[in-house]
């Protein structure tokens, strides 16, 4: 049960910083470090980067990574989220010379007066609760949209360790941008 005080954070607030800290909790157990620009001008909220390793060089130094939080979307009948996504953050990452990625983490919808927990927190455990999921949108084709394009993200597609550790060996390490 939560408390009966009024959260400081308006609810979008919330969403930035639980999914920001909920990306990063994923990449440092994969065994990897990011960091976060001074600001977010190119839709690069941060950096995931690669750790040069001597005789093993790699094509790019780090992969570029756009992070959204929704409750207003839910996974489709064709197992995809149908995110519409600003027009300015598409055009960033289907273009660039850097890999970038999307990543878009679904959270409840929070009631009026109480929230479903987004983190459980019990004495052997912490857990962070609901579930992320990538797209690239490298070498996407422009559109004539002028507010949003609606990307479908497939739920085949999670943010987890694994998926560090395949991003990072084919998006910066072999230079693949298009997955």
């Amino acid at each position: 049960m939560l408390p009966d005080t009024i959260p400081l954070l308006c609810m979008s607030d919330r969403q930035d910083l639980y999914s920001m800290a909920y990306v990063q909790a994923i990449i440092a157990a994969a065994g990897f470090n990011w960091a976060t620009p001074e600001r977010d001008r190119n839709s690069d909220d941060m950096y995931i980067l690669y750790q040069q390793i001597d005789g093993f060089p790699s094509t790019y130094e780090y992969l570029l990574v756009q992070v959204k939080c929704t409750f207003a979307h839910k996974v489709e009948s064709d197992n995809t989220i149908h995110y519409p996504l600003p027009l300015r953050n598409y055009n960033h990452l289907r273009q660039g010379i850097m890999p970038r990625i999307l990543i878009v983490l679904l959270v409840p919808r929070p009631e009026l007066n109480a929230t479903e927990p987004w983190i459980e927190c019990v004495e052997q455990h912490t857990i962070f609760r609901y579930r992320a999921y990538w797209l690239s949108l490298m070498g996407a084709e422009p559109t004539t949209n002028q507010d949003s394009v609606t990307v479908k993200i497939p739920t085949d597609k999670p943010f987890n360790i694994e998926t560090v550790h395949f991003l990072m060996d084919q998006m910066v390490a072999k230079g693949n941008k298009k997955l």
